[in-house]
């Protein structure tokens, strides 16, 4: 059964909950984002944009620096045809990617936990389709351990 949460009941706290109860690691820090950091997962951020009604997936990996801004451009490109769910984009030597969930009204709680789940695999098979041998991308282990703000 889909046990919906009214949009005014979302909030860091609730979604960590959620989190627990799905058995997912993570953290949250003094301003409500909350760092999955499950063992194999592609490590992430979620926001919460109650003004927005979304809750906002994100991460990131580095480009290497020898990776052209064209290059750059047009691998971002292929990501974006290969997934359909993945919002990408190129900010200076990082490659982004974000997934909205909305929470307007009501949200699904299987739909959020489903989501969380799923992103980190998406993004795995979105960079194993264009750069799987990591020749343009830095694979995360080398870029960081520990959460950096992407909003």
């Amino acid at each position: 059964m889909n046990t919906l949460i009214d949009e005014n009941d979302v909030s860091p706290a609730c979604l960590s909950v959620l989190l627990e109860q799905a058995v997912i690691a993570h953290s949250v820090d003094s301003d409500g984002q909350i760092h999955v950091h499950e063992p194999g997962w592609f490590p992430y951020w979620i926001t919460h944009r109650p003004h927005q009604g979304l809750i906002a997936l994100s991460t990131y990996t580095e480009f290497r620096e020898e990776t052209t801004e064209l290059e750059r451009l047009r691998l971002s490109n292929e990501v974006s045809l290969n997934s359909t769910n993945l919002a990408v984009c190129v900010t200076d030597d990082r490659l982004r990617f974000d997934f909205a969930l909305t929470c307007l009204g009501v949200m699904v709680q299987d739909h959020f936990v489903r989501a969380c789940r799923h992103f980190p695999e998406a993004i795995d098979r979105a960079i194993a389709a264009v750069d799987g041998e990591y020749v343009q991308l830095k694979h995360l282990r080398e870029v960081c351990s520990k959460p950096k703000d992407v909003s």
